[in-house]
């Protein structure tokens, strides 16, 4: 019986909440302790991710990247490819192939910014319906089942537009960070609404998950903004039994350590003691990860 992955969508409306560093922390850990295989699409036309995991050297061209060449390339046997592939291509008629990473479980499938403009400007679709729903089948071949991902992680843009509303459609579960500020509640509710709209068109028995409102770059040096921020989401009937009360990534230093292009794709696990606080959150939100996902069945 072919083994259907989990999908997980990190998401936020919100720029600057940290999406693509949660994204590399929850992948990883996932690949890295617990053995299991990852597939990670990016879909920010920034490429943060998709620099990091492929140890990208070249110069950043922010909200514009593009796919390097594919290592396993070879111009003269693969006569139907140019050697570059991306997560949009499943929109297209280009091949998509994933490219390894350091870790032999994480793969990805990296950015590709001009696909991005095209896709939302109906290139490859004639509505947005088509374009929503693409994800959704694709990760429904037997093809790519057969491919054995245990997860498929998804990293959105800061917008709640067509390639974010495709990725909740093709999520079984959504996981949001929040940054404790005013500016990030913003748009929370929507955000909510968003999974609950893109349900619709999910069978009954398939509904996406929100496995929690995330909190990200905690500050204790504004501890009592932060709380009110916390007080103000447990007033709110909907958000309330979302929040994630257990788990939290604090603002560190070490976040920016870890997620420089030459440390080690499993710097937070390997490199830091292992009672450092952000060594320990970063195993703990991979833990919750784990088992909201109920992965421990497949161990």
């Amino acid at each position: 019986m072919l083994k259907i992955p989990k999908v997980l969508v990190v998401a936020n409306n919100k720029g600057g909440v940290g999406k693509s560093l949660i994204s590399q922390l929850i992948s990883t850990y996932l690949a890295f302790k617990k053995n299991l295989k990852v597939l990670v699409l990016d879909f920010d036309p920034q490429g943060n991710m998709s620099y990091r995991f492929l140890r990208d050297t070249r110069m950043r061209d922010m909200s514009n990247y593009k796919p390097p060449m594919h290592p396993d390339y070879n111009p003269a046997e693969d006569d139907d490819w140019n050697g570059k592939s991306s997560a949009l291509d499943m929109w297209t008629d280009n091949l998509v192939v994933p490219y390894p990473t350091d870790l032999e479980m994480l793969d990805i499938l990296p950015s590709d910014a001009s696909l991005i403009r095209d896709i939302e400007n109906f290139e490859y679709s004639k509505s947005l319906e088509e374009i929503v729903q693409r994800p959704y089948d694709f990760f429904s071949m037997p093809d790519f089942i057969e491919c054995g991902y245990d997860v498929v992680l998804i990293d959105t843009p800061p917008a709640k537009g067509p390639l974010t509303q495709s990725a909740v459609r093709a999520a079984t579960d959504v996981l949001i960070p929040i940054e404790l500020s005013n500016k990030s509640l913003q748009g929370l509710a929507g955000m909510v609404d968003l999974v609950n709209r893109q349900n619709v068109y999910r069978p009954a028995n398939k509904q996406a998950k929100i496995i929690g409102l995330l909190k990200n770059k905690v500050d204790y040096n504004k501890r009592g903004p932060q709380i009110r921020i916390i007080e103000t989401i447990k007033n709110n009937a909907i958000l309330r039994p979302l929040l994630i009360e257990d788990v939290e990534i604090h603002d560190s230093a070490r976040a920016i350590d870890i997620d420089e292009d030459q440390a080690p794709i499993t710097a937070p696990y390997t490199e830091l003691k292992e009672n450092d606080r952000f060594a320990v959150e970063a195993m703990a939100l991979g833990e919750y990860i784990y088992k909201s996902l109920g992965l421990e069945q497949l161990q």
